[in-house]
Formats: structure tokens, C-alpha cells, sequence
């Protein structure tokens, strides 16, 4: 029967099927047993609904047995998982932490603390940890804490070893920047380490920045507002230190401007043209000045500027901290005045007598009235008391310096337009120039001359005050020249008659010594002729500028000893001179210095000619030498030696005068050496 006829018989209006009542059976769960035997259904209770799934017993016990394997799977799976998470440690990167601290501005100069830190917050500890810290150029490290494995000019690096699991750790740097960079400036560092449970290396990094705002050194410039042309300048200078370090190594480059030339100045300045200044240390609030002289040219209205840049030589460039302008007005003169030395020298001697002359005029078209003249001397190099003006003039020891006025000099009382004059004065150079800790040699003498009035035309200044020329007087140094024979000498041993005979050799030792007082000396040569049968000769001839020389005269022969042993000296045998050249002999030799000594033996052998008179060892001694100061040449001589030795206090009265052999009463070959 087909599927449908099947379902409309079942469900058509004739169907008997609601009506029809169940069949039961004992296996029916709906079927309730009374007894063994009389197994009865009441149709009629309330029964539970028991739906029938058809599932048979086996399927079930199936069922549960797959039910029970996945809870287990799942129970194991579980409670693996919860095993590793409690034996497992994982590694992140981003756990591990560096950082820089630096403050956000600091000054050139004062000390920086950089502080790092790191930080593992893993739970395996780190291998291999290493850190590097890179610095900026214009960063010097001076210390490190914990000290540094490795410390290059921009770098530091940290050998850390085991980083353990949630460890923390900081270093220290500290430094100073030693320029200053346009905008901020960077530091890197660079942790590189191995996790225990990796193979692989890892790098964490970081970064700081900071800016160079201050500069707690500063420059100062003063320049002589207005001057006529050819006339003196003068160029002041401060550097104060405001921070709380010491500068080391400082300068301060100098730009002149055209038309100056440079006379003089308070502290030693180096360069081509006298233009830097160098400043070795200045201290915490220290500051130091300079002073600088000069004369001026140009024409009238020109405005002259001089330059000047305060920094440091670093790799190389020059790191400017600060500049300064100074401008100079070149005006034209009411009054012109001028000095100078009568005979034009401006290099002096000890003692020397000096005469100069000072003219001026009115170039203006009023005239000029109470003019003031003067001379100011500045320099231990004169003699104060020698000073003598004319003209009326007087000096004020106070001040140091030659005044002229109007009441004792003629003329200053007022002067028309185009009137004109001219003062005379002497002074002395000192006999005695005293040293000081600063000063030792290279001694100058400046003398500078101005004119003034109240009723100067204010477009030269408010001081009313014309600066005129300067006179730089240098010092040339003093330098002398002692030449003495020995027979009884402990610094080379003689032997030979005394006194000496005829056909027989005696030596002698020659003792020269140089002395030098205030300026070094170059090109010094010495020297001094032998006589004839000379032999032998010594050293080298160097490129030497001090000359010591003298003449062998006949008989005396050179023995090729001397003391010290340097080069320098020589013997030149065609023409019997005895040369000493020495490159340099410093200022203060003989006084703050030992003297230059050297000593050398010549031997004697008389002929029958020279019996009954001393025998002349070596000629005339001459020194001549270049003053490096002054550029003078200067000279000094000695006196011809002979046998009668009078500085040898063992060579008594006739002991040098020749001899023939047997004839003498004095005759000792074994002569000792019993020193000077």
C-alpha cells in the first residue's frame, strides 16, 4: 500500500483507530504487574509520559563508553595544559626595559649626569647582557659608575653578564658638553642580551635628547671710541668665568682691523700678527683682562672694527662660546702731536742716556687753551730718578709720567689755530732691572704721549684726550765671555813640566764660560785660534747660530779632550781655530740659570825661541750672538791665555816662563789634580 493511501486511511472520518485500545505486554513499560501469575493493567491510572527512542541496550552501554572516553580525553587535555602553564616560562621582548634620563637643557662646561636603567621582568633570566651608550660629539665622559668595560671618545660599554628574572640595574655617566650644537642633541643605548630558553640574540633600545642653552663664559671688548690717524689705540679684554667648573684651554682669536699695527700688550699673545690669546685655565668666577696697545691708521671718518671670538680648539675646529665688536673712529686731530728718540733707536742697554723730542700743533681753525702734554713711562726698564724734562715740564713719580702745562710751558696756555711747539726730554735706563716670578726676560719700555684740554672739540671724545704715538723700548740682553787656563785641574787631569821646557810637552786645561741676562740667545758662536802644530779634531758642525771661537798659536796642539762631551764643538786645523757653536743659550744664564761651560785641553811644546818668557797657549776669545728678542748681534771678547796660568793658584811666581831642559828648579811631570 502506498505511503498515502496509507495515511488518509488512518486519518478519514472512518477510521476506527481512536477508538481502538492498546495491546500490552509484559515488556511494555506502561503495563503495571500485580503478580506472578494475574499480571493486570489498569488503563484507566495517571501514568508518566515515557517517550520511546527506539535505542536499544547495547547502543546505550555504547553511548556511555564514548561519553566516558571524551570526558577523560577532555580531563587529560585540561589538566595537560594546566601542567605546562605551571612548568612553562614564556619570554617577551617588550619585558625587557631600558631608559635614559638626562636633563632637558644644561650648560657648556658644567657636569651632565646621564642615568640608565634596565630592567628584565620576564621570568627567565638573560644571557650575554651587554650595553652600549653612544654619546654626542661634543660630549667628553669623565667618569662612570659602575666603571665602564670600555670607554672611547663617544661611546661606553657594560659587560653585564646573566641578567636574572625581574632584576633591575642602573649605571652613571658623567660628563661635560664641550661645545654648543644648534638644537638638541642625542644619546642612543643599545641592550643586547640571550633569553636562557632562546638560542637567538636580542637588542632593546633607547633614546635621549638634551640641548646646550648656556654658556657661563663671556667676553668683553673696549675699544678706543676715536682716534687720529697714526695715532695709539687701545684694545681692553675680559673673560669672566660664571659657571661652577674650571675652562681649560681656552683662546681668543683676534681680528685687527686694517691700518693696525700691534705695539705691545699686558700678557704674552701668540699668532703670526700677536692675535690669540691663550688662557690655559680660568677658574670658577676668575676672570682675567688684557690690554692691548697699538697705533691706528686710516682716514677720517672711517670706522674701524676689531673682532674678537672667546672658544676652544676642539678636533681639530674651533668651538666659538661668544664674540665681540670694537669700533674705532678715525677722526682728524685738533692737535697733532708727536715723540720721538733723537738718534731713532728703540733698542736700549743697561745704563744707557736717552733724548726725545715732542712736537705738536693746533690743525684746527679755533684756538685751544689750557693744553695739557704728557709722557707716561710704563716698564721696570727705566731709571725714575734720571728723568729730566725741559721746557717746564716736571715729573709726577706718582703717576709716572713727564707733565707740560700751560704757566711753566710757553705756549700750552693757549693755542691759535696752526701754532706749533716742541718739548724736549732725557731719561736713563736703570743699571739694575730687577726679575719678578712673572717676568724674567724679553723687558720692555713703553712711553706714550697725549694731549688734552676742556675746550677739545667734543667729537674726540668725552675725555677730551688725543692719544699720540707710542715708543716701545726693548732691552737688549747683557751677555759676557770668561776665558781661563789650569794645569791643576780635577775636571780633565794634565801632565807635563811646570814650568815647561823646551822640546817637552805640558798641557792645559781651558775653561770658557758663557753668562746671559735677559733674553735667550740664538746664533751664539765662539771661538778662539790655536798656534801652529795643532793635531786632531772634535764634533760636529752643527747648524748652530752662538759662536764661541779662538786661535791655536804655534806650538800648541789640540789633545781632542773636552768636557762635557757635545756636539758643537770643533777644530778646524787650516786655519787653527777652536769653534764652539751652541743653538741657543737662555736668558738668565749665570744668574737664575747655571752658566754654559765647556772645557777643553791644548798641549804646549816650547822651542829653543820661547825660552825665558811664558808661552802663549790660545789667542783672543770672541762670542758673538743673535739677541732673539731684540734682533741685535751682540759681542763680547776674552784675553790671549799664556803659561804663567794666574788663575791656577798651584803655578806660583816664574813657574810659566820657558825653560831649557835640566834648568829648572820647579819640575813636576806627576802633576795632580787638585781642581780650581
Amino acid at each position: 500500500m502506498l505511503l498515502n493511501n496509507l495515511r488518509d486511511k488512518l486519518y478519514s472520518k472512518q477510521s476506527d483507530i481512536s477508538s481502538r485500545k492498546p495491546q500490552t505486554d509484559t515488556f511494555d513499560p506502561r503495563t503495571k504487574v500485580g503478580g506472578e501469575n494475574s499480571p493486570t493493567t489498569d488503563i484507566g491510572e495517571k501514568k508518566d509520559l515515557v517517550i520511546e527512542t527506539g535505542t536499544t541496550k547495547r547502543q546505550k552501554t555504547f553511548m556511555l563508553l564514548a561519553l566516558s572516553v571524551i570526558g577523560g580525553l577532555l580531563l587529560f587535555g585540561g589538566g595537560g595544559y594546566l601542567l605546562y602553564k605551571v612548568l612553562h616560562k614564556d619570554f617577551y621582548q617588550q619585558q625587557v626595559k631600558l631608559n635614559i634620563e638626562v636633563p632637558p637643557a644644561v650648560n657648556l662646561n658644567d657636569e651632565v649626569s646621564i642615568n640608565i636603567s634596565y630592567a628584565n621582568n620576564n621570568p627567565v633570566d638573560l644571557k650575554s647582557g651587554h650595553l652600549t651608550i653612544e654619546t654626542p660629539l661634543n660630549f667628553r665622559i669623565t667618569s662612570t659608575d659602575p666603571q665602564a668595560d670600555s670607554v672611547g671618545k663617544f661611546s661606553a660599554e657594560w659587560n653585564l653578564g646573566s641578567i636574572t628574572a625581574q632584576k633591575t640595574g642602573n649605571i652613571t655617566i658623567k660628563g661635560k658638553f664641550v661645545s654648543r650644537e644648534e638644537g638638541s642633541i642625542s644619546l642612543k643605548g643599545t641592550l643586547s642580551y640571550t633569553p636562557s630558553n632562546f638560542n637567538s640574540t636580542f637588542q632593546n633600545e633607547a633614546t635621549a635628547s638634551t640641548e646646550v642653552s648656556g654658556i657661563p663664559i663671556g667676553l668683553s671688548l673696549n675699544a678706543t671710541r676715536s682716534v687720529a690717524s697714526g695715532y695709539a689705540v687701545v684694545y681692553k679684554l675680559y673673560i669672566k668665568n660664571n659657571g661652577s667648573n674650571p675652562f681649560q684651554n681656552i683662546k681668543v682669536k683676534l681680528t685687527y682691523p686694517d691700518g693696525f699695527s700691534f705695539v705691545n700688550s699686558t700678557l704674552p699673545l701668540t699668532g703670526t700678527k700677536n692675535d690669540i690669546w691663550s688662557i690655559p685655565t680660568i677658574l670658577s668666577g676668575e676672570e682675567k683682562a688684557l690690554e692691548i696697545d697699538g697705533n691706528l691708521n686710516g682716514v677720517a671718518g672711517d670706522q674701524k672694527v676689531i673682532l674678537a671670538q672667546l672658544g676652544k680648539d676642539d678636533q681639530g675646529d674651533f668651538q666659538e662660546y661668544d664674540r665681540k665688536e670694537g669700533i674705532t673712529s678715525v677722526t682728524e686731530p685738533p692737535i697733532v702731536i708727536k715723540q720721538e728718540s733723537k738718534d731713532g733707536k728703540t733698542v736700549v742697554h743697561k745704563g744707557d742716556d736717552l733724548f726725545f723730542t715732542v712736537n705738536y700743533t693746533n690743525k684746527s681753525e679755533r684756538p685751544i687753551g689750557q693744553v695739557v702734554i704728557k709722557a707716561k713711562l710704563d716698564g721696570v726698564i727705566f731709571d725714575y730718578k734720571g728723568i729730566n724734562p725741559d721746557n717746564g715740564g716736571w715729573f709726577d713719580p706718582n703717576n709716572k709720567e713727564i707733565v707740560w702745562q700751560g704757566g711753566k710751558t710757553p705756549g700750552l696756555d693757549n693755542l691759535n689755530p696752526g701754532d706749533s711747539g716742541e718739548l724736549t726730554y732725557r731719561i736713563k735706563i736703570a743699571n739694575f732691572i730687577p726679575f719678578s716670578q712673572t717676568q724674567k726676560s724679553n723687558f720692555t719700555g713703553r712711553i706714550t704721549i697725549t694731549a688734552d684740554s676742556p675746550q677739545m672739540p667734543a667729537d674726540i671724545g668725552g675725555n677730551k684726550v688725543i692719544i699720540g704715538n707710542s715708543l716701545e723700548l726693548k732691552l737688549s740682553s747683557e751677555v759676557s765671555l770668561k776665558s781661563v787656563a789650569y794645569y791643576s785641574d780635577g775636571t780633565i787631569p794634565n801632565s807635563g813640566p811646570i814650568p815647561p821646557e823646551v822640546g817637552k810637552r805640558t798641557t792645559y786645561t781651558i775653561h770658557w764660560t758663557l753668562t746671559n741676562a735677559f733674553n735667550d740667545l740664538s746664533g751664539v758662536e765662539v771661538s778662539s785660534v790655536l798656534p801652529c802644530d795643532i793635531n786632531g779634531t772634535i764634533g760636529d758642525t752643527p747648524n748652530a747660530c752662538v759662536e764661541v771661537k779662538t786661535d791655536l798659536p804655534f806650538g800648541v796642539e789640540w789633545m781632542d779632550k773636552i768636557f762635557p762631551q757635545r756636539k758643537g764643538v770643533t777644530f778646524q786645523e787650516r786655519n787653527r781655530q777652536v769653534l764652539w757653536n751652541l743653538e741657543r743659550v737662555p736668558a738668565g744664564s749665570g744668574g737664575e740659570n747655571p752658566a754654559v761651560n765647556l772645557v777643553f785641553q791644548v798641549g804646549v811644546t816650547p822651542s829653543a825661541t820661547d825660552v825665558g818668557k811664558p808661552m802663549e797657549i790660545i789667542g783672543p776669545t770672541t762670542l758673538k750672538a743673535t739677541d732673539s728678542f731684540t734682533n741685535e748681534t751682540l759681542t763680547a771678547t776674552a784675553n790671549s791665555l799664556d803659561t804663567s796660568v794666574p788663575t791656577d793658584s798651584s803655578i806660583g811666581e816664574g813657574m810659566g816662563v820657558v825653560v831649557n831642559p835640566g834648568d829648572s828648579v820647579f819640575n813636576n811631570p806627576d802633576a795632580g789634580s787638585s781642581g780650581e
